[in-house]
């Protein structure tokens, strides 16, 4: 989800033509793979500062992304019931929601998306409860298994080990594009 909403605020910030379609190959495509098109895509993209920006409302970042960690958290208590596949269902589709930002934003502003005080505070509150479920689902899980059964975990299933290195690919892509982005800012400042 954080990957969506990045998406989301870059892609209008940068006044991204079809931000939809990287929304649409996440939910097809690794997420590491569409992550480096996305940044790709931005490198070649210039910042449009002159016209502005449509900016999403602090709900319409918060509301998906809360609703993203509720499937989080009943997921587990899903597993073995009919409700399971709902419950995924729901969580891939609230995927698409930072997508919509560009269609549900307010009036434009020469604000960045990322930088509007409200924003802030919601993806603050965001990250906050991110770590809230992080840390209540890792506790539940060291109370039932060992740290080296949690890192076996990740090579038991190869669905499993898809997802837990695509996730680690990520972090990766991410790492790599604030030091390209770190390098071109201080590119220009010389």
């Amino acid at each position: 989800m954080a990957n969506c909403i990045f998406m989301g605020l870059e892609g209008q910030r940068h006044e991204m033509p079809m931000l939809w379609a990287f929304f649409c190959l996440a939910q097809i495509l690794p997420i590491s793979y569409t992550q480096n098109l996305f940044y790709i895509a931005l490198l070649k993209q210039t910042p449009q500062k002159t016209h502005g920006v449509s900016r999403p409302s602090s709900k319409s970042l918060i509301l998906p992304g809360l609703a993203y960690l509720v499937c989080l958290l009943v997921a587990p208590y899903a597993s073995g019931s009919d409700y399971l596949i709902p419950v995924i269902l729901v969580a891939r589709a609230l995927l698409l929601t930072p997508g919509l930002l560009q269609l549900y934003g307010s009036p434009k502003s020469t604000v960045s998306p990322s930088q509007s005080p409200s924003n802030r505070r919601a993806l603050v509150w965001l990250s906050c409860a991110s770590l809230a479920v992080w840390s209540f689902t890792t506790l539940r899980t060291l109370s039932k298994h060992s740290i080296y059964e949690m890192a076996s975990a990740v090579n038991s299933h190869p669905a499993v080990s898809a997802l837990g290195y695509d996730f680690l690919l990520s972090i990766v892509s991410w790492a790599a594009w604030l030091l390209v982005k770190t390098d071109a800012a201080s590119e220009k400042v010389h």
